[in-house]
């Protein structure tokens, strides 16, 4: 059985800041022995007429734009911090 210790936050703003904003929020969650952050990632954000890119309308399987999280994915776990999504909306 593991004994590792387990420190998570939830932060609604994370999102709303440029990745150098959140690289340093997250420095300093890491400092404080954050290992998981919880996020929402509004479904409506990654399912939309037009997602996917360029020419491409409608909700069908290959319309999904998650670039919005890819970001904030990668800082997380450049500071070994988990992340946690979850996913809400329509």
């Amino acid at each position: 059985m593991s004994t590792t210790s387990r420190f998570g936050i939830a932060d609604p703003t994370i999102l709303g800041l440029s990745s150098a904003q959140q690289l340093l929020r997250l420095a300093k969650y890491a400092d404080l022995g954050v290992t998981m952050c919880r996020f929402d990632a509004d479904w409506r954000n990654v399912c939309y007429p037009g997602a996917g890119g360029a020419g491409k309308t409608g909700l069908g399987a290959d319309n999904r734009d998650w670039s919005m999280y890819d970001t904030l994915i990668q800082n997380l776990m450049s500071v070994s911090i988990h992340p946690m999504m979850v996913i809400d909306g329509k």
